[in-house]
């Protein structure tokens, strides 16, 4: 698995040819956190992967940005959200893409602990 990954709304990585197709309005960024070397609180690894979206899109597009992560996902960040804050109710599943809106920005983040620490 690559550290970054620049993502298409269906969570696809993109090509260098689909920077100008007209689904480069709406993308994604992938960050993986495993193998960073922070600890967490009891001296174990632990990691935490982040995953954000954008749309310059006037229009809302679910985007699949986590589907072919495992693992769970939690919104934290949604700029559709009169707070600016997480989207409440939504959950990560494979089946279940994340509802971005035109002209925002969502943060997903997925923590997890590395070391098998209890």
């Amino acid at each position: 698995m690559k550290d970054i990954l620049w993502l298409k709304p269906d969570g696809t990585e993109m090509t260098d040819e689909e920077w100008d197709q007209h689904f480069a309005r709406c993308l994604g960024v992938y960050l993986s956190g495993v193998g960073l070397p922070e600890t967490d609180a009891r001296g174990g690894r632990s990691s935490t992967t982040i995953s954000s979206s954008c749309s310059t899109r006037t229009t809302s597009r679910s985007t699949s940005v986590c589907r072919h992560r495992r693992g769970v996902w939690e919104s934290v960040i949604d700029t559709s959200t009169e707070s600016g804050g997480r989207l409440d109710g939504w959950h990560s599943a494979p089946e279940r893409p994340y509802p971005l809106q035109g002209r925002t920005l969502a943060l997903l983040v997925q923590r997890r602990g590395v070391s098998g620490a209890a």
